[in-house]
């Protein structure tokens, strides 16, 4: 117990920590409070106030409630309807009725007044409202009749052992129906599906973003746990003692266990809180099919049973993964190194999780994948079975196995390297690596004398960057090739519309764009009110002429932008027609950019962590400050990193920009910028080539910046651990949070210029 005081005390002893899971803390419910207010479909009020409204109720008291609240919005509608004519003199009121609405007469009568001076009954007003209310009813009528969709999912799954592919009953297709069909009817008859407020549960365990920032406490844990003894060089001491090895490392695994869980509990009990507060949780003990997103599952627990799983499961996996940092700590030593294969590792898993289809023979690496075990809520509320040597298993049993092989390994493979001797030992790649560094310094004409030299030396040799440039050489160019964008139809008539268009407007381009106007929206508004007359004959000439001129969807969409851009063109004679495409796709704000910084800050902030901290850990700055280098050494390894990540910034977005000039050409580049609509706002005298290379330097600016953060915070607190955590929280985190699309998550901090695009919206 004395030993496990001792490493519970040795994490928790600086005030780093605590400001790290403070600002944790805040980061989630920020984040919550900012996707509450802006992802929801509707208002979080009216959500509140609906579920307050149908508090106690059963199933069928809710239904009879919001039928009665959606019949008094049909008679406002209905009475302001006519009203609305009757004041207008138009005849045509005598013929609104009733029935229109799909009311009768007597519930105007009854309704009418309520209708009319009560303006409380709206949770948004009359036109949200119907949706609203409608979404909420159809949620409650399918969990009311669970029975209904059981029976329909077993004879859809009947139905498909008619089909030929499904024949085979050695295969996992056929045994996959038949487990579903089982599964199923064991639920019928005994699942007493009850009214309760679904959303509450499903916000308050579904939220990724709160997953991302426990991954981040379990590396900070891990790390602090194992480095900082590596770092100041007391493992060896720690190990010369009587319960140095074994006794240490139990205590270890125990201390963060001890830590991870409070922290889990603490951020998703502030959801739950949250949750429970503006939309309710219902009856806990009512059956978890009772929840919209859980009508899919199989599984006989009620929503307090979900969530004493949920948070199971949780702990199982994060303390898995801190387990495993432990590992590769000890294995590698280099806190740079293990962070960049644990973003490398994520990255991997969330591209498999979200990309590979559900009928992929590849969807064992979707589900036995961290990244679905972390989620809780998709392993639980979906009927998921895993293709298991032609078997299919649950995926909620898949979970429980792996975890549970994972945990054993992860922590057998942990004591084993902590209780294993100190050796030293030279891997193949990094012993080639050092050989070339020595031939270079034996060759240096001022061998010792040369700061710069010795610099360059310590970054690409001693922290292996120059591994990292000759991988990101190599990987640039498949990467690009492997999701180059695509040319689509609306792109296709943009660039037909625009080799008759480009350059400034002139009377024959006017001409052109009024009879393909009349071609392309004329025929569909004459064809659309032919419809609407019933106008067989007519309807029939306008449909072959359509055809003829092959008018669909994408040449309409592809046409309004053209209208648009001719309208901003005729405010000024020196503006033209560009087609702009291309541009559009590298100034568009997405996903991919976003992916792109990403990669790029976490390599930088692995290999400069422990560039700018190694003097400090071991104590050579104290030698370096009593030299008359000392000034010039920090300023020329600042110098050598900016232009190190300049050569690896330029080779990957000038790739970037190949990649869309390929697909989509970069036309009439010395035009004024402020011809295309996007960039409306910007001066005339800017061409396009100048709005380009703003773009690349605003990215490259926020990249430096990440330099200079890494720096400061490497020198400040002297640790790589604690540097590397807080860079993973001021770069890394709001990136997360941009690609799994938290609302005006483009605008956390420096994601504006690492992103560029915003700015640019």
């Amino acid at each position: 117990m004395k030993l496990l005081r001792h490493e519970l005390h040795k994490i928790l002893s600086t005030k780093i920590i605590y400001v790290f899971f403070a600002a944790a803390l805040a980061i989630n419910v920020f984040v919550m409070f900012i996707s509450s207010a802006f992802a929801l479909d509707f208002p979080i009020e009216a959500y509140s106030k609906i579920y307050s409204d149908m508090e106690n109720m059963t199933s069928q008291q809710a239904l009879d409630f919001l039928d009665e609240k959606l019949v008094i919005l049909n008679v406002y509608d209905y009475k302001r309807t006519k009203e609305m004519f009757l004041g207008m003199g138009n005849d045509s009121a005598v013929n609104i009725t009733p029935e229109q609405y799909g009311l009768t007469q007597e519930q105007v009568d009854k309704y009418g007044d309520i209708a009319e001076n009560d303006d409380t009954q709206f949770y948004i007003n009359v036109f949200s409202d119907k949706q609203f209310l409608t979404g909420i009813y159809e949620e409650i009528q399918l969990t009311n009749d669970y029975d209904a969709y059981a029976d329909e999912i077993i004879s859809k799954a009947q139905q498909m052992t008619g089909i030929s592919i499904f024949a085979p009953k050695d295969g996992f297709s056929r045994r996959n129906i038949e487990k579903t069909i089982a599964d199923y009817q064991a639920l019928k008859g005994n699942i007493g599906t009850e009214f309760g407020a679904s959303k509450g549960v499903e916000f308050a365990t579904n939220s990724p973003y709160t997953d991302i920032i426990i991954l981040i406490i379990c590396f900070y844990v891990a790390v602090t746990c194992v480095m900082q003894e590596k770092e100041t060089g007391m493992t060896n001491l720690v190990k010369a003692t009587k319960k140095g090895y074994l006794h240490t490392a139990f205590s270890k695994l125990g201390a963060v266990f001890l830590i991870i869980v409070p922290c889990i509990l603490l951020l998703y009990g502030t959801n739950f809180i949250y949750a429970s507060a503006y939309f309710s949780m219902g009856d806990l003990s009512r059956p978890i099919q009772s929840v919209s997103g859980f009508l899919a599952s199989t599984a006989q627990i009620s929503v307090l049973e979900y969530f004493i799983l949920f948070f199971i499961s949780k702990i199982a996996v994060a303390f898995a993964v801190t387990v495993l940092i432990m590992l590769l700590c000890n294995k590698i030593g280099n806190g740079g190194i293990v962070f960049a294969v644990i973003a490398l590792a994520v990255a991997v898993e969330t591209v498999m999780f979200y990309t590979i289809p559900a009928s992929s023979f590849l969807h064992i690496f979707k589900y036995i994948n961290i990244m679905c075990f972390l989620n809780g809520y998709h392993m639980f509320s979906q009927y998921i079975n895993v293709n298991v040597f032609m078997y299919p298993v649950a995926l909620v049993t898949c979970f429980a196995v792996v975890m549970a092989v994972l945990l054993i390994l992860f922590a057998t493979l942990y004591i084993k390297s902590h209780c294993a001797p100190m050796k030293h030992r030279t891997h193949r790649i990094t012993a080639i690596v050092s050989k070339i560094g020595e031939n270079i310094s034996r060759k240096s004409p001022t061998p010792g004398c040369n700061v710069f030299s010795h610099e360059l030396f310590k970054l690409t040799i001693v922290y292996k960057t120059v591994l990292v440039f000759v991988l990101v050489i190599i990987a640039v160019p498949f990467v690009y090739s492997a999701f180059a964008p695509s040319f689509d139809k609306v792109d296709m008539y943009k660039q037909g519309y625009m080799s008759v268009l480009e350059g400034v407007m002139t009377e024959e381009k006017e001409q052109y764009i009024a009879k393909e106007n009349e071609i392309v929206f004329e025929l569909s508004e004459k064809y659309m009110q032919a419809m609407m007359e019933q106008n067989t004959q007519e309807v029939e000439r306008l449909k072959r002429l359509m055809a003829e001129n092959v008018i669909d969807i994408e040449r309409e969409f592809a046409f309004s932008h053209v209208l648009a851009t001719a309208e901003h063109i005729r405010t000024d004679s020196e503006l033209e027609f560009v087609f702009d495409s291309g541009y559009a796709k590298l100034f568009d704000v997405k996903t991919d950019d976003g992916i792109m910084a990403l990669a790029i800050a976490a390599c930088v902030i692995a290999l400069m962590c422990p560039a700018f901290a190694c003097e400090y850990e071991s104590g050579m700055q104290t030698l370096l400050n009593s030299t008359k280098h000392r000034r010039r050494a920090n300023t020329t390894k600042l110098a050598v990193c900016i232009i190190g990540f300049m050569l690896m910034f330029f080779g990957i977005y000038v790739a970037n920009f190949v990649s869309v000039a390929s697909v989509y050409g970069m036309p009439m580049m010395d035009t004024a910028a402020k011809s295309m609509l996007m960039f409306a706002d910007i001066p005339k005298f800017i061409p396009i080539w100048g709005v380009v290379l703003i773009l690349y330097l605003i990215r490259l600016s926020g990249f430096i910046a990440v330099i200079f953060a890494t720096r400061f915070f490497a020198i400040k607190f002297k640790s790589t651990v604690k540097a590397l955590v807080i860079m993973m929280a001021v770069v890394c985190l709001p990136l997360m949070f941009f690609i799994i699309d938290v609302p005006y998550s483009e605008w956390f901090i420096l994601n504006p210029l690492l992103l560029g695009t915003p700015i640019f919206a």
